[in-house]
């Protein structure tokens, strides 16, 4: 399903929401949120995820944001959703990252048959992937859903 350039798609019990254009970091981050969710974090479900949209003709040579970022002082990569850190060995990096420096986001890129993460620039382009919380008809999330109930009512109060 696409509502506003946004494709929206459920793999094991899991919505996701895909962007079809592509946007920087900070932009891919607050669309993500808007939607009720957060920047892609589940590496392990990469393979589904792009299972899915090789199915549909998706672009092979895609990169997209996923919710890690080196944006603190210290130099370490954390998961922005929920602050822990990005354990170095437990995901798959290019050849040659991560580059530890300050201000860096993270993103994942297809190469050959995997899917490898990049440190990049914040402010280049790629698809914003989000873990989307519960959605509703038409891919509304549910903070969507939530701001038309409240101004339902408060319509109701004051008509």
């Amino acid at each position: 399903m696409s509502v506003e350039g946004i494709f929206f798609v459920r793999l094991s019990g899991t919505n996701y929401a895909l962007s079809s254009s592509t946007m920087n970091w900070f932009k891919a981050y607050q669309m993500c949120r808007l939607k009720g969710g957060y920047l892609f974090d589940s590496m392990e479900k990469l393979k589904e995820v792009d299972t899915h949209l090789t199915r549909i003709g998706w672009p092979i040579a895609m990169k997209f944001w996923i919710g890690a970022t080196c944006l603190s002082l210290d130099g370490i990569f954390r998961w922005f959703k929920t602050g822990e850190d990005l354990k170095q060995n437990e995901y798959k990096w290019a050849p040659g990252e991560p580059t530890i420096q300050f201000g860096v986001c993270v993103d994942v890129e297809k190469v050959t048959n995997a899917f490898l993460m990049k440190t990049v620039n914040c402010e280049i382009k790629a698809y914003a992937l989000c873990n989307l919380m519960e959605t509703h008809e038409h891919g509304e999330s549910e903070v969507e859903v939530r701001k038309k109930k409240k101004t339902v009512r408060m319509h109701s109060l004051f008509s």
